[in-house]
């Protein structure tokens, strides 16, 4: 199984936009949107829910 982003998140300052990654071992890491798209995770950064509609989905 591949990475999987999760959600996707707008910080202040120089956080800029990021995404959540689930690894398959379970681990997970915020990695920029730049570093993400270059990657080219599934699905595409735009298409990723952002925090709160992922939160709530899976509260």
């Amino acid at each position: 199984m591949p990475p999987k982003g999760l959600y996707r998140e707008t910080g202040a300052g120089e956080n800029g936009e990021f995404a959540r990654v689930r690894y398959p071992d379970g681990s997970e890491l915020d990695l920029s949107r730049h570093e993400y798209e270059l990657t080219a995770y599934e699905p595409p950064f735009d298409e990723l829910p952002t925090k709160t509609e992922y939160e709530a989905h899976h509260a």
